[in-house]
């Protein structure tokens, strides 16, 4: 079995297939993602902030801002003009996308 995940690392690894790194959005528009270091993976993760009242979430905050950080942190080139460019469901989009973009590196 070991080889079968070897093999499927190989096959997949961004060393042998850069395009992965691109992501075209629904808009058509085409960005390339990039590799995040773990701390800039874990200060996206953790900026969301939920608080509580009986043992209920009542609200969360800090969405937007781990939003953006994660298009910052995760798109080659980002810039204010560039995020300032895109429309919400675009920012939404490709959020998602950079977060899957870093998990495919994950190990199970």
């Amino acid at each position: 079995m070991e080889w079968i995940k070897l093999y499927w690392n190989v096959l997949f690894s961004q060393e042998y297939f850069p395009m992965f790194e691109f992501y075209t959005l629904a808009s058509e528009r085409k960005v390339k993602i990039i590799e995040m270091s773990v701390n800039d993976i874990d200060f996206c993760n953790d900026m969301p902030q939920m608080r509580y009242e009986n043992d209920r979430v009542v609200a969360i905050t800090n969405l937007s801002k781990a939003r953006t950080a994660w298009i910052r942190k995760g798109v080659e080139k980002c810039d204010d003009k560039f995020i300032k460019a895109l429309s919400e469901e675009e920012k939404n989009e490709l959020s998602l996308a950079v977060q899957e973009y870093q998990r495919f590196g994950e190990k199970n």
